[in-house]
């Protein structure tokens, strides 16, 4: 849920470094002490794709979150474990993401919608 959560903060980041910034700020709660771990790795890189690719995605901001969401989650599985991609966890996780994400949009929507 947490790549949900920064995907949809993506699209409403006002620029590059602020975006980069969420990501690296979320990595670092996730992850807040020592060693090396690829889930964490792959969720940074994975959330500084989707900040560059917010920007030049030319629908509608939320059919843009929407099918982002699904991207960022199908490969965030596929270099993690690829197995369960055809599992019943893989289709729960994605429509629990593609909820939250949703619900997250329209409260930041709600709250940018005068600037």
């Amino acid at each position: 849920m947490a790549l949900a959560a920064i995907v949809t903060s993506s699209f409403f980041a006002a620029d590059f470094f602020e975006g980069f910034f969420l990501v690296l700020l979320s990595a670092l709660v996730l992850k807040f002490g020592s060693g090396f771990e690829t889930g964490i790795l792959t969720f940074t890189l994975i959330g500084a794709m989707v900040v560059v690719a917010a920007k030049f995605i030319p629908w509608r901001y939320f059919a843009g979150n929407l099918i982002t969401i699904v991207i960022a989650v199908l490969i965030f599985y596929a270099f993690l474990n690829p197995g369960l991609i055809l599992s019943l966890v893989f289709a729960k996780e994605l429509f629990l993401d593609i909820v939250v994400s949703s619900l997250i949009f329209a409260f930041l929507y709600f709250l940018w919608q005068d600037k």
